[in-house]
């Protein structure tokens, strides 16, 4: 009972499954909508400013464009996050910091992790070396190149991109698909599928 006397409404959990799912694809969705929606007028400048690139060169060129994928990033991942996160506000179950478990780590975890982190990049990269193979691949040297301002690429690369990753499969799917039979082990198995 609250002070006034009146019975306390239990809070509501995370979305269930369907709907976690139903809207883990409307995300998607808005995600590769608003990716579109950068393009025409990207690809609209690039023509009027006189590229000597056909429309359609200029297009499938996108992927390795760093100017476009800087762009596009941060304003198709930034509508992304907002998205992820009115959903959970209208849930008006577990509060952003519980639904999205978002809980600072101690230092030693931090540090832990850290060094975990450096010494699989360590190994990756050894074993990259070892067998040929370039340790920075020719497409991510191909985004730097054309990246025109560079502060913007490492927005969208260090920041936007794993944040919204972050809340995106490890955060709302997994919430969502948790209190299910699944349990913590299929919810991590299907959140991860989901995002490869």
């Amino acid at each position: 009972m609250n002070a006034e006397g009146a019975p306390e409404t239990p809070k509501r959990g995370p979305w269930g499954p369907f709907a976690t799912m139903a809207f883990g694809v409307v995300v998607a969705v808005v995600f590769v909508v608003a990716q579109i929606a950068v393009a025409i007028p990207y690809l609209i400048v690039q023509q009027v400013t006189g590229s000597e690139q056909s429309l359609e060169a200029a297009a499938s060129g996108l992927d390795s464009d760093g100017l476009f994928t800087s762009i596009a990033e941060v304003i198709a991942g930034s509508i992304a996050i907002a998205l992820i996160l009115f959903l959970v506000w209208i849930r008006r179950g577990p509060g952003f910091r519980d639904y999205l478990a978002l809980r600072l780590p101690t230092r030693f975890k931090t540090l832990q992790w850290l060094l975990y982190g450096i010494l699989l990049a360590g190994l990756l990269d050894g074993l990259s070396y070892l067998f040929g193979y370039a340790i920075v691949p020719p497409w991510m040297q191909t985004i730097y190149r054309s990246a025109v301002f560079l502060p913007l690429l490492l927005v969208a690369l260090l920041f936007v991109a794993p944040v919204l990753e972050e809340l995106f499969f490890r955060a709302f799917l997994f919430q969502g698909l948790r209190h299910t039979r699944l349990g913590d082990p299929g919810a991590i198995l299907l959140a991860s599928l989901a995002g490869r």
